[in-house]
């Protein structure tokens, strides 16, 4: 029997950890980085917005938040090829801070539920998704694999920080 992608219900954040987030942080510049941070601006959420693993600071935020958000406006770009070298730093960061966090990685294309995946080299991103809460119990982690016809819209934006928040 084959895997079969389909909607499954994401569980409560492990010990207790539901409710808002101190700060969102955004990997990777793109639009959708952008409208994503206009967003959570209007919402007087804390919002830092980093190109590379690199830069996510050493100091406690608080409860954290982090969108792995490539260019799934444009499906010809890999949006998670960088992410998934440098997973294992991003899990890390959050599974160790003093309130551990989420970590969501967008994909577009990459799971096909409906017809077949259109960008499956994003698909691996799902192991990294995957596998981090198993070897961090208190770590949430969730990918959110867009709709390769639906062009991305700042409303698309509102509705999903509507979904994470």
């Amino acid at each position: 029997m084959c895997w079969r992608p389909g909607w499954v219900d994401a569980p409560d954040a492990p010990n207790g950890a539901n409710g808002e987030f101190d700060t969102w942080t955004i990997l990777g510049g793109s639009t959708v980085g952008d409208d994503l941070a206009i967003e959570l601006g209007r919402r007087n959420r804390r919002v830092r917005r980093l190109t590379d693993v690199s830069e996510l600071p050493d100091e406690d935020v608080g409860r954290e938040l982090v969108v792995v958000a490539g260019n799934v406006a444009d499906i010809a770009v890999d949006p998670v090829q960088r992410f998934l070298s440098d997973a294992p730093l991003v899990v890390r960061h959050l599974a160790e801070a003093e309130h551990p966090g989420r970590l969501v990685v967008l994909t577009r294309g990459a799971l096909g539920v409906d017809a077949p995946a259109i960008n499956p080299r994003d698909s691996m991103a799902l192991g990294a998704v995957t596998v981090a809460p198993k070897e961090y119990p208190e770590l949430s982690t969730a990918l959110v694999d867009l709709d390769p016809v639906q062009p991305w819209t700042a409303d698309l934006a509102e509705r999903l920080v509507d979904e994470l928040a």
